[in-house]
């Protein structure tokens, strides 16, 4: 990757991450209760943030790849599909 896509990259990374900060916060926590031990809240933490990342890597490299044309959208059929399920 050349300087400038780094650059481009390092950007899009921290715009997220300054647009986000809150919501971040407050997803790293998720699912930790007051009564879990220490290794556990850690380990929650932990997992948390690898999906957080895992999500806002994904994210910016698909928005990067539509936006320069590599790749295009999923139509809104196919992701509404993809989020809802049919109820029996």
């Amino acid at each position: 990757m050349d300087d400038l896509r780094a650059k481009a990259l390092k950007n899009a990374i921290d715009e997220q991450f300054a647009e986000k900060k809150d919501v971040f916060l407050e997803e790293i926590m998720e699912g930790c209760e007051y009564t879990d031990s220490a290794e556990k809240i850690y380990s929650k933490m932990i997992f948390n943030a690898v999906r957080i990342s895992t999500r806002l890597s994904v994210g910016i490299v698909i928005d990067m790849m539509t936006e320069f044309g590599l790749m295009e959208a999923a139509d809104e059929d196919y992701c509404r599909k993809s989020i809802w399920g049919i109820v029996k």
